[in-house]
Formats: C-alpha cells, structure tokens, sequence
C-alpha cells in the first residue's frame, strides 16, 4: 500500500496561502470602501458618464423619497460642473457643486449632504429652493424701459397701500441689486462683502452695542427700524436680526429669499457658537473670515 507523505513545509506553505489569500481580501475590500470620499462619490454620482452603482452609495431621502434624483444624467451634457468640500467629520459631509453654463455667465451652488454609514453615502441634494419667481421678476425688471419704470413708479406714488412695488428709483435699484445678490452663486455674494466690509462691521458694531444694552436674551428684529433703511440699501439686505435661536447666537443680516428658502450672512462672535449644517435647515454655512459667514436655509 502506497502513503503519500505531505512535507510539512509544503502544509506551512498551502496555510500561509490562504491565510494571505484571506488577508489580501479584507485588506482590498476594506480600501474600496474607504477609497470614495463624499468629494469623490459627489463626482461618481454627477458624472457625465452613468454610475450604476448609485443605489449603493444613497440614503436618506435622495436614496428614498428622490430615488437617486437628480444625478449625472438629469443635468445638461453643457453644464460645467465644479466640486469642492465644504466640510467633513467623522460621519457627516457637504461638498458644493456648482453648475455653470458653458458661456461663465450664469449658474447655481447645489450642496450635497453625505452620511457615513460604514460607507460614505449621500443622503440629501439641496440648493436654495422656490427661486423661479425672483428670475421672473429678475428678468421683467431688466426688460423695463426707462418710461416703463417711471410708469410704476407714478402708479406706486398713488397707491397708499403696502402693496405699492416701488415708489422711486431708488426702491427699483435696491429691489433689483437684492433680488440679483439673493439668487447669486457663493463667490459673488462674498465678494459684496468684501466690497462692503466696512459698512457691515459699522452695522454690527451698532447691533452688539444695542444687544449689550438691552441684555435679555430675546430675540431682536431690526427689520423696520427706519435708522437702519440707508444701511439696508446700501448694503442690499432686508433685514438684521440677533438671537434667532435656528441661527444659534449669530446676527443675521438676511438678503432674502421666499418664505423659509433665505440667504444671507452671519455673524458669529465665538466660533463654538456656529450652528451646524443639516439637509433641513441650514444647507450652507460657509466662512467668510473675521467671524462672518454666508448661510442659506430650507
């Protein structure tokens, strides 16, 4: 009777094998999972090329109630797209993407919210909702004649109501400028602060001195202090504000928007006061420096 006789060092070999075969494995899967960062999956997602493994990487209600909508094949094969992190932790991210026509001339800032869940995943597509009424009166405002506006503002003059669209020039140029900042890209509403940095730390300086003063906590609301109309205009915002609990302890110096769709900058004096991001409220926080940032609300 034959006996095959297995060297040890030959079983050693056959074990050491698998055992890297096994390891190899882990080792593998685990760097695919950590290789798509929320940056690198916001590009897989809205590629111009289909990502069929979409649903994997979904959740929340763009995996849900949107259905992985909208994605790469929604957007125009013209539309330039730009991606940039906006802020990560441990489980929780925002990447801006912005989407510009081919000419430079026109575009939007879209923010993508990500959750960790053992992989990156994205959970929300946002951008500032409800603004296709401000383009329609954007674009009925810029097609006005000269005869045209004087007309409104004849007809506004008459009307005693609070109706009245405007009742000068004036009111036309800052209604114009502010409908224009509000549906503006990111980069152009921080370089209007840039350009106004002055004249916003006078208005806050004024507000933290009159918060100082009334010391209660409670919410001030500046909106029709006719002392602040010049600044208002100047500046083209509609409102200031402090202690709005939903923007934490900051002074909120609102552009616009519809209904809770808003922009607008923030002040923030201790930055452990900055209120966090989420798909249902504040969309964008985005620092602008010196305790200032840009917000956009849902």
């Amino acid at each position: 009777m034959a006996v095959t006789i297995i060297h040890p060092y030959k079983k050693m070999i056959k074990q050491f094998t698998l055992l890297f075969a096994i390891t190899l494995a882990t080792i593998t899967s685990g760097f695919c999972q950590t290789l798509i960062t929320p940056l690198d999956l916001a590009k897989k997602i809205f590629s111009k090329t289909k990502f069929d493994d979409i649903a994997t990487y979904s959740t929340g209600d763009f995996g849900g109630y949107y259905k992985c909508h909208p994605n790469g094949q929604d957007i125009s094969k013209e539309a330039i797209l730009s991606f940039s992190l906006l802020e990560q932790t441990n489980n929780k991210a925002v990447v801006v993407m912005t989407i510009s026509d081919k000419t430079g001339n026109g575009g939007i800032d879209t923010y993508l919210h990500f959750k960790k869940e053992k992989i990156w995943k994205l959970a929300a597509f946002r951008d500032l909702s409800m603004t296709g009424a401000i383009y329609g009166a954007i674009d009925e405002l810029e097609n006005l004649s000269p005869n045209g506006i004087d007309s409104i503002i004849s007809a506004s003059k008459k009307d005693s109501t609070r109706n009245a669209t405007f009742k000068s020039r004036e009111d036309f140029d800052f209604e114009l400028g502010n409908m224009k900042l509000t549906v503006a890209l990111d980069s152009a509403i921080i370089d209007h602060f840039i350009k106004n940095k002055k004249e916003f730390e006078r208005l806050k300086n004024i507000v933290i001195d009159k918060i100082k003063k009334e010391s209660s906590g409670d919410q001030i609301n500046l909106s029709n202090d006719k002392a602040f109309e010049k600044d208002y205009r100047k500046l083209l915002i509609h409102s200031v504000s402090a202690n709005n609990p939903e923007l934490s302890k900051g002074i909120d110096f609102s552009i616009g928007g519809i209904l809770d769709n808003t922009v607008g900058y923030l002040y923030i004096e201790d930055k452990k006061d900055k209120p966090e991001m989420s798909p249902d409220k504040i969309i964008m926080l985005k620092e602008i420096g010196g305790g200032w940032y840009i917000y956009k609300t849902t």
